[in-house]
């Protein structure tokens, strides 16, 4: 076997590696592009909130929490209430769980604040 039979058959497995890959690639961009296209439909069809409409109230909340105010790893949810159903701003996960679990209720959130308080050491503010 000379030396460009050796190189010819590196360079085979190389190439059907790359497009492997390259296939892989595309294959994942499509899986992202169309769960991305659900979310907006999603949107539309549960919020009648619009693509446009989303991104100005991101752009509204500076792209942070309504609530904490932190840049989160993965897109905002959408909060409404429930009474009237308008959409009322984006939270992260973790804030619209809390809320959730509370029922929407101000009282109770205003309970869990004060008794959260109460149980801090002296020194904390």
């Amino acid at each position: 076997m000379c030396c460009n039979d050796k190189q010819r058959t590196r360079h085979a497995h190389v190439r059907a590696y790359r497009e492997k890959i390259s296939a892989e690639r595309r294959a994942s961009e499509r899986r992202r592009r169309r769960s991305l296209a659900q979310r907006w439909r999603r949107l539309r069809r549960c919020y009648a909130l619009s693509r446009q409409e989303y991104e100005a109230l991101l752009a509204r909340q500076d792209g942070a929490c309504a609530i904490c105010k932190q840049s989160p790893s993965e897109p905002l949810v959408v909060d409404r209430a429930r009474v009237d159903g308008r959409v009322r701003g984006l939270l992260c996960r973790r804030c619209k769980t809390v809320i959730t679990c509370f029922h929407e209720d101000p009282r109770l959130l205003r309970r869990a604040s004060a008794y959260q308080k109460s149980t801090l050491p002296d020194d904390e503010p």
